[in-house]
């Protein structure tokens, strides 16, 4: 009894459930989809990050590295992941609930062979580090949306290429496809928050009309530079020295662009999920630590 109960609950939670044909099109296109996508991504990465031939498995303590802007990074992606994976697990007919408690699973499963690859790397390795990163991120994204879903709390990536990149493209990129990845001093990332959330201390709760995006969110951000090297040693004995940047800003709120303009096509819609993801160039204060100690007026 309790082997059936506990199938019946594994059933419910991974959505197999008989589907109408429209859905189960969109379940069969999606395993295929995701399966090619994947590999595909694997491929790229491959080739865009590892260039010496592979060796033995082995584990690697990088977490005094680049001022932590790769788990960042890591966070940031488990979190895309695990909202992407509810958005299309929701598409193909998952119910909700299901689609909610799958995400953050597909999303932490998604980048876990990663440290395989990093694992066999020269000069890399396996990072503990960034696995608990991928957690944080899948985490954070389900703990937002099955508890404080009235935040409508986003994850954001801004890049603007540095002039750091030429000092060492090999690392840092050496072109503006592989520097979105790898040149740390261009990349910033923020958790924005909805306005709406924002001001509700200050609206009336008996007024009945609904709530509709405010056009400005709330952004924190944290970003780095004078990165060329990852051993903070190593980076200041070369002359660079490196600094922690934070920042609070507004941020645009896609929703309300897509909801003003009346953009609701399928097309439309997966452009505006996809837009949710990236921060649009917006003024923010600065307080930077380190070597580039200071405050002061940003945009980007």
């Amino acid at each position: 009894m309790a082997g059936r109960s506990l199938s019946n609950w594994w059933r419910r939670l991974w959505g197999h459930r008989p589907a109408p044909a429209p859905l189960a099109g969109r379940r069969r296109f999606l395993r295929a989809g995701a399966a090619v996508a994947y590999g595909g991504t694997l491929w790229a990465l491959g080739k865009l990050w590892y260039e010496q031939p592979s060796e033995e498995f082995h584990w690697f303590d990088d977490n005094a590295q680049w001022q932590q802007m790769d788990k960042v990074g890591h966070a940031y992606s488990a979190f895309q992941l695990s909202r992407l994976a509810q958005g299309l697990a929701q598409w193909a007919g998952v119910p909700p609930a299901s689609a909610l408690a799958q995400a953050p699973v597909w999303g932490w499963a998604a980048l876990a062979p990663i440290e395989w690859l990093d694992g066999r790397q020269p000069g890399y390795g396996a990072s503990p580090g960034d696995l608990l990163a991928n957690t944080l991120g899948a985490v954070l994204y389900f703990a937002q949306a099955r508890w404080l879903p009235a935040a409508d709390l986003q994850a954001r990536f801004a890049f603007w290429p540095s002039t750091l990149a030429t000092a060492r493209p090999e690392r840092l990129g050496r072109h503006l496809g592989e520097r979105l990845i790898k040149d740390y001093n261009g990349q910033t990332y923020w958790l924005s928050v909805g306005g709406n959330w924002l001001l509700r201390p200050w609206r009336n709760p008996e007024d009945a009309e609904p709530e509709k995006p405010t056009p400005w969110r709330l952004a924190i951000g944290y970003g780095a530079g004078g990165l060329v090297y990852g051993q903070p040693q190593q980076n200041l004995a070369q002359g660079y020295g490196a600094f922690r940047r934070f920042f609070v800003g507004v941020d645009l709120d896609w929703a309300y662009v897509q909801q003003s303009l009346g953009l609701t096509g399928p097309g439309w819609q997966a452009a505006f999920f996809a837009a949710q993801a990236y921060r649009c160039p917006a003024p923010a204060l600065l307080w930077a630590t380190g070597l580039g100690r200071g405050a002061g007026l940003w945009v980007g």
